[in-house]
């Protein structure tokens, strides 16, 4: 209550002068009382946008049901398993009922990053000398639920993907804090005795020459092996085992059968394009290093990086194909999650500070001021006439049907000019100097700081 009076009284005492008209101080109490409002959006809502704003699409496309991730955080799973379907449903493959099995991705995607924390910790205890500082960081990384589309590949690849009848969802599947506080345990565990290993082999003065370092290699495998076992059993008993073959239109596939021939899904059909303020005249493919499922090098995080309006006319052209966009988005906009309305005006904030603007998209990005990210699909687009631009997309969420409009929200135009991030689309969209730039990436800390 203090919190709500001391504002208020705050923002009377700033009330000044506005385009020759003076705000009173009522006005600026009511207005900061709006922003304060707990049935509201923090901010001052525009009525304006909401009298226009209009439910309906003049070009939707065919998308499955409404996902719900609860308080799980692999958004990009929900949104990349919406994208594939959206496609397939489109195409006549699948019925509009048809589900993939979260948990099957999820439990590959977290076997796959364990293997790559395993194999940061032995190669840092390795060394001839031990980092002390290097080792506490990789033991100190996150094994964290969040992703990338690329991640989402490597799976797909190596694992194909399953309907959600044969690996059904879970308790974890929306909460899934306890399957990886359990695993992070373990690898704890395990870094404790790669340690002791690496201790029991070393010189007096700690260092590791090569026989010295051959014995300890020696000692790893069994560690590992260990290891991979009770972390492979944790998350058994979360997710479920992971099926070896999948009923599919009466016959019985295997994972990468079922993604191929029922889903019709090629991983290297996709691309991931992103527009960030990089300076660069043309498109420019950037490799992302230490961005993959495992730390693995083969498989390398590639951004075809172009701009702004070149990224929002690749977005209409997929739609207008009829085929659904998966976004990274930077959900520190204003939105609406009681309507779903995500529009650049709905909420501001502008008018209770003095002299206050908002951040350009590049302004945001170029100082690290984007909010966290996450997976929306685009499943249609409003356009009145054709002699005027989009006014709206569809999006598909997966924060189930009580979330934005029964799933759905409304991601205006000038919204995701701001707030668009990055996108997944078919390579077949791409012109012929994008795919080009593609076969040539490059490496650049200057974008990875960017991301």
């Amino acid at each position: 209550m203090w919190v709500r009076f001391l504002v208020s009284f705050l923002c009377i005492l700033l009330v000044t002068q506005a385009d020759g008209a003076r705000t009173t101080s009522r006005d600026a109490a009511v207005s900061c009382q709006a922003a304060l409002s707990p049935s509201s959006p923090t901010g001052v809502a525009n009525q304006a946008v909401l009298d226009a704003h209009r439910r309906s699409y003049t070009h939707p496309l065919p998308y499955g049901p409404i996902l719900d991730q609860g308080d799980a955080g692999h958004c990009w799973i929900y949104g990349a398993h919406s994208l594939v379907t959206g496609n397939a449903l489109g195409a006549g493959r699948i019925t509009r009922r048809t589900k993939l099995s979260v948990n099957y991705t999820l439990f590959w995607y977290t076997l796959e990053r364990v293997h790559g924390y395993m194999k940061d910790i032995a190669e840092v205890h390795g060394e001839n000398v031990l980092d002390d500082d290097e080792a506490h960081y990789v033991q100190g990384r996150k094994l964290e639920e969040g992703g990338q589309f690329f991640y989402y590949i490597t799976i797909a690849k190596r694992y194909g993907m399953v309907p959600e009848s044969a690996m059904p969802p879970t308790a974890a599947t929306d909460n899934s804090e306890i399957l990886f506080r359990d695993i992070k345990d373990e690898l704890a565990h395990f870094a404790m005795a790669v340690k002791a290993l690496r201790d029991s082999h070393a010189s007096p003065t700690g260092r590791l020459t090569p026989p010295r370092r051959a014995r300890y290699l020696a000692g790893l495998p069994a560690l590992s092996n260990r290891t991979i076992a009770k972390i492979y059993h944790i998350l058994e008993v979360h997710l479920g085992t992971p099926p070896t073959e999948a009923r599919a239109q009466g016959s019985r596939l295997t994972p990468h059968e079922y993604m191929a021939d029922v889903l019709g899904f090629d991983p290297d059909d996709y691309v991931s394009v992103s527009a960030y303020p990089t300076g660069d005249a043309d498109a420019r493919a950037y490799r992302v290093a230490n961005l993959s499922a495992d730390g693995s090098k083969e498989e390398q995080a590639i951004y075809l990086n172009v701009s702004t309006k070149r990224y929002m006319e690749l977005i209409n052209k997929a739609l207008v194909r009829g085929q659904p966009v998966l976004l990274g988005l930077d959900r520190s906009g204003p939105v609406d999650d009681e309507t779903g309305i995500m529009h650049h005006q709905h909420i501001d904030t502008a008018p209770l500070y003095r002299n206050s603007r908002r951040l350009t998209r590049d302004e945001r990005i170029i100082t690290g001021s984007q909010g966290s990210g996450h997976a929306m699909v685009l499943v249609g687009y409003d356009q009145p006439d054709d002699e005027h631009s989009i006014v709206k997309y569809k999006a598909q969420n997966s924060w189930g049907s009580d979330s934005g409009d029964w799933g759905i929200y409304h991601i205006y135009r000038e919204w995701l000019e701001i707030y668009g991030r990055d996108m997944v689309i078919h390579r077949s969209l791409l012109s012929r100097t994008e795919r080009a730039a593609l076969k040539a990436p490059v490496e650049s800390p200057a974008f990875n700081r960017l991301l």
